[in-house]
C-alpha cells in the first residue's frame, strides 16, 4: 500500500509538482527533468504571480486551510480536556489521532485516487510525532525529574504519570504507533530516503524525552540533536532528488522541530540566562543563511529572508550580551553584543542575493551601533571603555574600506571623530603621562585617520561624466 502511494506521489510530481523540476520514475528512483517550457514560464513570471499560479487554486486553498485547522485542533486538544480525561488517556488519544491521520491518507489514496490530499494527511501525522514525544517527555519528567526543577506548570503544560506501569504502557503504545507512522509517512513523502529520515526523526524527537530541564543541559541536548540532524542531512541527503520537492523539503524540516520545541519549552516554562535564546537565534540565523546562500537571484522571498536573518542577528547580539553581563561589566557586555551584531551584519551582506537591501540594513545597523559606542564613550567614560569603543569603530572603518563600503567607513570615522573631539584633551594628557611612545602613538593614529579620511573622500565623489 505504501509503495503504491509513493509511486503515485512520484507520478503526481511529474504532472503537478510546484517546483520547476519534474520527477519521473526510473527503476524506482526519482530523476529530475528540468523542463524548458516550465523554465520559460518562470523567467516571464516573477514574485507573487508565480506564487499565485503555484498555490492559489481553490482546491489547494481548501487543503491548506484544512491542514491549518487540524494543526490548531491538535494544539487545542493538548490544552483542553484535563477534567474529562487523565493525562495518560489524553496521551493515548493523541497517539490514536496520529495513527488515524496516517490511515486517512492511505484510504484517500486507495479509495479516491487523490494524492495531494493523502499527502497532506500523512504530513500532518508526521508533524504530530514531535508533539507526541513532547507529551511523553512531560510524563517521564513528572515521574523521574533528574534535576529537581519541577515547578507549578500552567494547566495545558502539566502532564503527570501515576506510576511506572503507565510509563511502560506509554512506551509500548508509542513505539507500536509512531514507528509505523514515521516509516509510512516518509515512504510517501521521500521514498528513496525513508530509512535515514525515519531514524533521524526518531533520534531528533528523542531529545524531547530527556528528563532534565536545566538550561545548560537543555542547550547541549538541543545543540546535539540539531547537529545530528544536520550531519545526517548532509551525509545522506546531499544531491537527493527526492528532497528537492515540496514534500522532501517538508520532510527535512521536520528533523529540526524537536530542538526548537526543546528550547521553546525551556524558555517559556523555566528561567533562562540567555544561553537558550542565543542558541535559538543562532540556529535560526544559520538556517536562514543556508537558505539565502542556496539562492542566486533576488526576489521578495529572499528579501523577507534577509530581513528575518537581520532580526535573528539582533537576537543573537542581545542574548550574547545578556549572557555575558552576568560575568563581566554591563558596558563590556554591550560592546560584545555590538561586535556580534556587526559581524553577522557583514556576513549577511555577503550571502544575501538582495545585495542592496542587505547593504541598507547593514548601513542602518552600523549607524545605530556607532551611536551606541559614542554614547558609551561619552556618558560612561573610563579609559579602558573609551579605548574599546575606539578599537571597534576603527575596525568597522577598516572593514568598510577593505570591502569597498565607503559609507560604512564614513559613519565609523564620524564616530571616531566625535570621541576624539570630546576627549582630545584627555587623550593628550594620557599620552603625555605615558611618555614619548604615547605621543608617537597619537601621531601615528592621526596620520592613519587623515589618510583614511582622504581615501574615503576620493571614493565617495561622484563619477564624472
Amino acid at each position: 500500500m505504501s509503495n503504491q502511494l509513493a509511486m503515485n506521489h512520484d507520478e503526481s510530481v511529474q504532472k503537478e509538482g510546484p517546483w520547476t523540476e519534474r520527477a519521473v520514475m526510473d527503476g524506482g528512483e526519482a530523476v529530475v527533468d528540468n523542463a524548458a517550457p516550465v523554465a520559460a514560464v518562470e523567467e516571464k513570471s516573477t514574485g507573487l504571480l508565480v506564487l499565485f499560479r503555484k498555490y492559489a487554486s481553490f482546491s489547494d486553498l481548501l487543503r491548506y486551510g484544512g491542514a491549518l485547522a487540524v494543526s490548531v485542533a491538535m494544539a487545542l486538544f493538548l490544552m483542553e480536556g484535563a477534567d474529562a480525561l487523565t493525562d495518560i488517556e489524553r496521551f493515548f488519544t493523541m497517539l490514536g489521532f496520529t495513527g488515524a491521520l496516517t490511515a486517512a491518507g492511505f484510504l484517500m489514496s486507495l479509495l479516491l485516487k487523490e494524492q495531494r490530499g493523502s499527502r497532506v494527511f500523512v504530513s500532518l501525522a508526521l508533524l504530530a510525532v514531535p508533539v507526541n514525544f513532547t507529551v511523553f517527555g512531560a510524563l517521564i519528567y513528572s515521574f523521574v525529574p533528574l534535576d529537581g526543577l519541577a515547578i507549578s506548570y500552567p494547566g495545558f503544560a502539566e502532564w503527570r504519570a501515576a506510576g511506572s506501569t503507565e510509563i511502560a504502557l506509554a512506551i509500548g503504545a508509542g513505539l507500536a504507533v509512531l514507528a509505523p507512522v514515521v516509516w509510512a509517512g516518509f515512504t510517501v513523502l521521500a521514498r528513496s530516503e525513508r530509512r535515514w529520515l525515519s531514524a533521524a526523526l526518531l533520534l531528533s524527537s528523542a531529545a524531547l524525552v530527556v528528563p532534565v530541564r536545566h538550561e545548560i543541559i537543555v542547550a547541549i541536548v538541543a545543540l546535539l540533536s540539531a547537529f545530528a540532524s544536520w550531519w545526517l542531512l548532509r551525509r545522506y541527503g546531499r544531491g537527493s532528488l527526492a528532497l528537492k520537492t515540496v514534500e522532501g523539503r517538508f520532510a527535512t524540516s521536520l528533523l529540526f522541530v524537536a530542538p526548537l520545541i526543546v528550547i521553546g519549552r525551556s524558555l517559556y516554562l523555566y528561567e533562562s540566562g540567555g544561553a537558550l535564546l542565543l542558541m535559538l537565534c543562532g540556529g535560526l540565523y544559520c538556517a536562514t543563511r543556508l537558505l539565502l546562500s542556496a539562492r542566486s537571484t533576488p526576489g521578495w522571498f529572499t528579501a523577507v529572508a534577509t530581513l528575518f536573518a537581520a532580526v535573528t542577528a539582533v537576537g543573537v547580539a542581545w542574548s550574547a550580551g545578556s549572557m555575558m553581563e552576568t560575568m563581566i561589566d554591563d558596558e563590556i557586555a554591550i560592546i560584545i553584543a555590538i561586535v556580534s551584531f556587526l559581524t553577522l551584519s557583514v556576513d549577511l551582506t555577503r550571502v544575501s542575493p538582495n545585495t542592496r537591501f542587505a547593504s541598507a540594513l547593514n548601513v542602518f545597523g552600523v549607524l545605530f551601533s556607532t551611536c551606541l559606542l559614542v554614547a558609551l564613550a561619552l556618558f560612561e567614560g573610563g579609559t579602558g571603555l573609551i579605548i574599546l569603543c575606539i578599537a571597534v569603530l576603527g575596525a568597522t572603518a577598516a572593514t568598510g574600506y577593505l570591502w569597498g563600503r565607503p559609507l560604512i567607513s564614513a559613519i565609523a570615522a564620524a564616530g571616531l571623530a566625535a570621541i576624539a573631539v570630546t576627549y582630545v584633551e584627555s587623550l593628550w594628557s594620557m599620552a603625555l603621562n605615558t611618555g614619548w611612545w604615547g605621543v608617537a602613538a597619537l601621531g601615528v593614529a592621526a596620520i592613519v585617520c587623515g589618510s583614511l579620511v582622504d581615501r574615503i573622500g576620493t571614493t565617495v565623489k561622484p563619477a564624472e561624466g
